[in-house]
């Protein structure tokens, strides 16, 4: 796996390519929140480029949206295919985060909770 950092005013894009698994889970969930913590407020994760993404890689992006959320920032995945969006609504991860299909590019609806 491998994730480039893109620091705009404002916001900041992750380009992640490779596979994202227990393995290298740890190194996502790292630049995450390393991005989190900079004092931007947005942050977009670009999945186009990941062939797998496991339970491992759900719980990085389960925790950087928990912290965003804590820090009042916006985490927004963007480039997500169809299984792993079927894998965030089943867990209830994209209740958390804002989405967008690979294939369209398509906001995937998700509820926000108070």
């Amino acid at each position: 796996m491998e994730v480039r950092r893109d620091d705009q005013p404002g916001r900041t894009l992750l380009s992640v390519t490779g596979s994202v698994d227990l393995a290298s889970a740890p190194a996502l969930r790292e630049s995450l929140l390393d991005a989190l913590g900079a004092s931007v407020r947005q942050v977009r994760v670009d999945l186009a480029g990941v062939d797998v993404i496991d339970a491992a890689g759900l719980g990085a992006l389960w925790t950087a949206a928990t912290v965003a959320r804590r820090l009042g920032r916006e985490l927004v995945v963007d480039g997500v295919d169809a299984r792993t969006a079927d894998l965030m609504r089943v867990t209830g991860l994209g209740a958390l985060l804002p989405t967008a299909t690979r294939a369209t590019s398509t906001p995937v609806p998700h509820r926000r909770s108070a």
